[in-house]
């Protein structure tokens, strides 16, 4: 049962205590750099609050200084006197606040007026985390007065009141809310319920009260702890689990790295875990995974790794917790939480992950070069992530991709089509594919999407950049379906038109035939790129060929005939035809866009009265070939596929309802036309 469903700050002690510590921070390197008598405080670094470094410089400070020397100084200072606000002050506090929103809601009380209140979030980068915030400063209120109405006016059944002072823990208790002392502000309190040491100590306090973390039980993260103690082991929940932890994205499982055998506390896990437990050992790689259930946890002792240039597959040696984070893709990726006993709940975070996180980069941990070159699909990855969670690459390692493209030669299809798959399951899976064209992989990874790219000009008429136009129809998709294959379909539904561009005096340029030839280009990329050879490649091509089927449609009268053949051909998959075409308008004539858009409610006002009426999707005619062979006495030969096609075509074009009765009476008058009698 989960003791707190939110928390009060009272932002004076427990977080603008940060603000005065960051004061001392740069007036300790700014008597390093040899300037003891330049004083700044609380207050002037508040009022910077929201700037970079270099204005709160130029804001703060008129000294002719080495800036690079100066910032790198201040980082120093930052990690040797805020340790407690896990090494850099604001990416320590973020961790902790980002965390906690995520799980409770946070609210603040001040004694500072408003404008100090604002700046102050605003320069730690907090204004989103807090619900609500009060300052007795600005209504005059008691501090009691208003944690009060915080609880009141937001329903709280079991909030948490954390402050500094004897002053808050009496508020606390006159306004009839639990109180845990912040004891790295103003020091002793008597009277509260609970008390910590350190910012990084509050965050695993309130970890610790939750019945979750992620999809997983609290009780089971630690208990491997528990496990892990008695084995005299280090281990920590590392990666993806704490990346989509800080992102509030939910885990599938948890991978946990062990400064030991990771296969010995996975035995030690599953003998704890009982009968209900799976374990599979994989001990060439040294790994084990434990399945119960819905949980997944997958061990690993920590290990370094080194690579031989003409294979992605790493030489494994054992290693420390700080070579197992070094070797890992991304910093947002080389983080690990503890989760032994004395430790439950601490980050590591070496490279800044958590500043990553916070400001939406992705960024390799170490040389993007050798990061990439060692193993290549982490381009792809990186790409991957970006299109996944909205994130920016780190311009040296977006860079380094360039660098090392031809690297990718090396992975198989199999593991570069698993992440374009989840490129493609992306909410706006386009940004993946122009970061892979402007990235140089495109051309590699697909060539006949790379070749879209670009516009010819002949007296002074050229036509649309298709790869352009090709990635705003995948998006205009993305955001009608979530059916993969169907974006696929997007994104193959030009793909021929660099081999049928031709140049006409009258008409410019012309793409005749694309859809057909698009069709039979799409076995062969399956193939290449080793995707299904499957229904999915039928459906995909199905929907490339059919893509111009609706647009003729709406430029011409929509006839019932047309429609029949439509649905016909298209069968189960014409509503995803229809989604396809009507994303395939991306014309910036806004008249056009509405008049097609227009026809095609008339598409599917047809489509909807022809099904209802003769039922022709998924059809067969009601006479097959063998009653053809029967009546006529005939053996399987042409004029049994003509009469069939005869019936097929005249149920299509309204000349017979699509009945049995109607269609022998046409068979036998279709029939006498070459000369067929049926044989009575």
């Amino acid at each position: 049962m989960t003791l707190f469903d939110s928390i009060i700050f009272d932002m004076d002690g427990t977080l603008w205590d940060a603000t005065d510590s960051y004061a001392r921070v740069w007036n300790t390197t700014l008597a390093q750099m040899g300037y003891p008598d330049v004083r700044i405080d609380a207050e002037q670094v508040a009022s910077c609050m929201g700037m970079t470094l270099d204005k709160i410089l130029d804001t703060l400070i008129s000294l002719p200084l080495d800036r690079g020397a100066f910032l790198k100084a201040l980082e120093e200072n930052e990690r040797k006197m805020m340790p407690h606000l896990g090494g850099q002050l604001f990416d320590g506090v973020a961790y902790g606040v980002s965390w906690l929103s995520s799980r409770y809601k946070l609210f603040m009380v001040s004694n500072c007026g408003p404008d100090g209140l604002r700046n102050f979030l605003r320069f730690t980068g907090l204004t989103d985390f807090f619900t609500d915030t009060l300052s007795h400063g600005e209504n005059g209120k008691s501090k009691a007065q208003n944690i009060r109405e915080i609880v009141e006016k937001h329903n709280l059944k079991a909030p948490a009141y954390v402050g500094d002072t004897q002053g808050d823990a009496d508020s606390a208790r006159e306004a009839g809310v639990a109180m845990v002392a912040a004891r790295y502000g103003f020091g002793k309190v008597k009277g509260a319920d609970m008390a910590v040491d350190s910012f990084d100590d509050l965050t695993r306090l309130f970890m610790l009260q939750l019945p979750i973390i992620g999809n997983f039980s609290c009780d089971e993260i630690a208990m491997v702890g528990r496990v892990a103690d008695s084995l005299g082991l280090d281990c920590y929940a590392v990666g993806g689990y704490v990346r989509d932890t800080f992102l509030n994205r939910d885990s599938k499982d948890v991978d946990f790295v062990a400064v030991g055998s990771g296969i010995a506390l996975a035995e030690a896990v599953k003998a704890e875990m009982g009968k209900k437990a799976r374990l599979s050992v994989f001990k060439n790689f040294g790994t084990a995974h434990i399945t119960c259930g819905d949980v997944e946890l997958e061990f690993v002792g920590a290990r370094k790794e080194s690579y031989r240039r003409e294979s992605r597959k790493p030489i494994v040696e054992d290693g420390t917790l700080d070579d197992d984070l070094s070797r890992r893709d991304f910093t947002i990726n080389a983080m690990a939480v503890a989760v032994n006993a004395p430790k439950f709940g601490s980050l590591i975070d070496p490279f800044n992950g958590v500043a990553d996180l916070r400001k939406h980069i992705i960024r390799t941990p170490l040389d993007p070069d050798i990061t990439y070159s060692d193993d290549p699909l982490r381009m792809l990855r990186a790409i991957r992530f970006a299109t996944q969670l909205g994130f920016t690459i780190h311009p040296d390692s977006f860079d380094a991709i360039g660098r090392n493209v031809e690297r990718i030669k090396i992975i198989s299809e199999e593991r570069i089509v698993d992440e374009l798959m989840k490129i493609m399951a992306s909410p706006k899976p386009s940004v993946g594919w122009m970061l892979l064209e402007s990235s140089g992989l495109l051309a590699l990874v697909c060539p006949e999407l790379q070749a879209l790219k670009g516009v010819d000009t002949i007296n002074g008429r050229g036509h649309k950049d298709n790869f352009l136009h090709t990635l705003q129809v995948l998006d205009n998709v993305a955001a009608k379906s979530d059916n993969v294959w169907l974006r696929w379909a997007a994104l193959f539904h030009d793909i021929a038109k660099p081999v049928t561009k031709r140049w006409d005096e009258k008409a410019g340029w012309t793409f005749h035939n694309h859809n057909f030839v698009g069709a039979k280009m799409i076995p062969g990329i399956f193939r290449r790129m080793k995707m299904p050879m499957n229904e999915h490649l039928k459906y995909v091509q199905k929907l490339v060929e059919l893509h111009m089927r609706p647009i003729a449609l709406v430029e011409d009268v929509v006839t019932d005939s047309a429609v029949r053949r439509m649905l016909f051909e298209a069968a189960d998959d014409i509503d995803d035809l229809m989604i396809l075409c009507e994303a395939d308008i991306t014309s910036k004539n806004v008249d056009k866009v509405q008049r097609f858009l227009d026809n095609y409610q008339v598409v599917r006002r047809k489509l909807v009265e022809i099904e209802e009426k003769d039922r022709i999707r998924n059809f067969q005619p009601p006479i097959s070939g063998e009653d053809i062979m029967r009546i006529f006495d005939i053996p399987q030969s042409r004029e049994v596929g003509l009469i069939k096609d005869a019936i097929k075509d005249a149920i299509l074009d309204g000349v017979i309802p699509n009945e049995r009765d109607a269609a022998y009476d046409f068979m036998f008058r279709h029939a006498a036309t070459i000369g067929l009698k049926p044989v009575d």
